[in-house]
């Protein structure tokens, strides 16, 4: 998953150096392991398997940064002065999906994953509202569904046939483990090199 490493790259940083938030290996991980679980269920190719992997991840990473803003803040004042760079960070990841869907071709995609967006969006306002509770927990249960219904549009399958297989992995595989954290590149770069 060389797009993935290279898409955490700022100038001659990188995102780990730009923000405080601490990350899991599962962060980096989950989503590419999904679509390789989908893609085998479905009888994807590989490269289109791969693709949707690197997808789910970009967007799951950038909804991450952006939960991150509402975990740590304690007023309004404080998100205001202070949060901006995760904000950025987040919009830079979502930017390199975008070139992502748009360099593949994968534009009919783009309302699943919308879709997505303007749940996460609504739970988190809601959830800063204090209307209920939201976590990255949820977050990402809400992109498997997504990620499963671009698997049935790829390949022509019911989305509720290949919806229970996500909701299986997801639930044999979300709660496992973290895994190691992850604090900068080189960690990273060995992530996808075992």
């Amino acid at each position: 998953m060389h797009k993935l490493v290279e898409a955490m790259r700022v100038k001659e940083g990188s995102v780990f150096d730009l923000t405080h938030h601490t990350f899991y290996e599962r962060d980096f991980t989950f989503f590419i392991r999904l679509s390789k679980y989908l893609g085998r269920v479905v009888r994807c190719d590989k490269a289109r398997t791969e693709e949707i992997g690197l997808l789910s991840q970009l967007i799951y990473l950038s909804s991450l940064l952006h939960v991150s803003i509402t975990e740590e803040t304690n007023d309004m004042e404080q998100l205001r002065a202070e949060k901006q760079m995760p904000v950025l960070l987040g919009d830079l990841l979502y930017g390199r999906f975008i070139s992502e869907l748009s360099e593949t071709g994968n534009s009919s995609y783009l309302p699943i994953y919308l879709s997505y967006l303007k749940e996460f969006n609504a739970n988190s306002i809601d959830s800063l509202e204090d209307r209920t509770e939201f976590d990255m927990k949820k977050a990402a249960f809400l992109l498997m569904v997504k990620t499963n219904e671009v698997f049935a549009l790829v390949m022509g399958h019911n989305p509720l046939d290949v919806l229970m297989e996500g909701e299986l992995f997801f639930a044999e595989e979300w709660n496992v483990s973290k895994g190691e954290k992850v604090t900068n590149m080189a960690q990273l770069e060995a992530l996808f090199d075992r």
